[in-house]
């Protein structure tokens, strides 16, 4: 057999079906060991990160560099700000701590180009794998809801859709109004200024910055009926919420509330983040 042949699919037609079962199965053991490999890779860099870290820690206290500086030698980094909102239009929420930058702007670039399904393919891929992660992390994180959550799961993993994205947008609810200390969906103006102050009095990273101001954006998550940016298929937290929207059922849709679900949940380490940010800065401060 040669290659001209594999390469115009004449090989499919020819061969015993069962190699096309091997071929499969070849193709995901090697998904399989290309992930071992990353995890390894991490493991190995793991070390030389920490060391990094530590040296960029130990620079920043002995010449004390101020924000204008920073500002200035960071000034060329690229800005995340349009992309996350294509994806967030998109009912997605990239994981804080999982979601590698150098994937955004190409799967924005996927749903502008109206390759809708590739992206949502991968973005599918990469929720999947960290399922398991992400409902262990929130179990621990918000004890209380730890029974509620694990029947969500377990209905998800089981193809439950209807029952398993409902769910998942009430405890979104739930953990984003403990945190935040508001409603995060409403539009009136005060609700919406109450949210914007928030969003300020977390925010500490240009990058960490974008990433939380994708909450103030408007999008079908949000909308409410009639609105303009509900669009056939997508997650629309209000008509589901409300009974509006029957057909809502899907693989995608469950991702996409999974997604939502880590993404408000990580705020609560944000909150911390920022307030250990701001005694660390009081404290560099006084020590002036």
């Amino acid at each position: 057999m040669t290659p001209g042949c594999l390469a115009q699919g004449k090989w499919y037609k020819t061969q015993d079906p069962r190699r096309s079962n091997s071929t499969a199965q070849l193709h995901r053991l090697a998904q399989a060991s290309a992930r071992f490999a990353n995890q390894r890779i991490m493991e190995r860099l793991h070390p030389a990160i920490e060391e990094s870290l530590q040296f960029r820690r130990k620079f920043a206290a002995k010449f004390r560099l101020d924000e204008s500086f920073v500002r200035a030698a960071t000034a060329g980094r690229p800005k995340f700000d349009k992309p996350l909102k294509i994806l967030a239009e998109n009912g997605w929420f990239i994981s804080w701590w999982n979601t590698p930058l150098a994937w955004i702007y190409p799967l924005a670039r996927l749903f502008e180009a109206g390759h809708r399904e590739r992206a949502n393919r991968r973005l599918r891929n990469h929720f999947g794998d960290q399922i398991a992660s992400i409902e262990s992390r929130l179990r621990k994180q918000f004890p209380h809801r730890a029974a509620v959550l694990q029947k969500a799961f377990a209905a998800h993993r089981s193809h439950d859709y209807e029952l398993a994205i409902p769910v998942f947008l009430i405890q979104a609810d739930g953990i984003a109004r403990k945190i935040i200390g508001g409603d995060v969906y409403s539009r009136q103006p005060g609700k919406r200024q109450k949210l914007k102050t928030f969003v300020e009095s977390i925010s500490f990273d240009e990058l960490q910055k974008e990433v939380i101001e994708l909450i103030l954006l408007p999008m079908p998550l949000n909308a409410s009926t009639g609105d303009s940016m509900l669009v056939k298929g997508m997650l629309g937290r209000h008509e589901i919420l409300h009974g509006a929207q029957t057909r809502y059922a899907s693989a995608t849709n469950s991702y996409r509330a999974i997604s939502w679900l880590q993404y408000v949940a990580a705020f609560e380490q944000q909150k911390d983040l920022a307030e250990r940010h701001r005694k660390r800065k009081k404290a560099e401060s006084s020590n002036r």
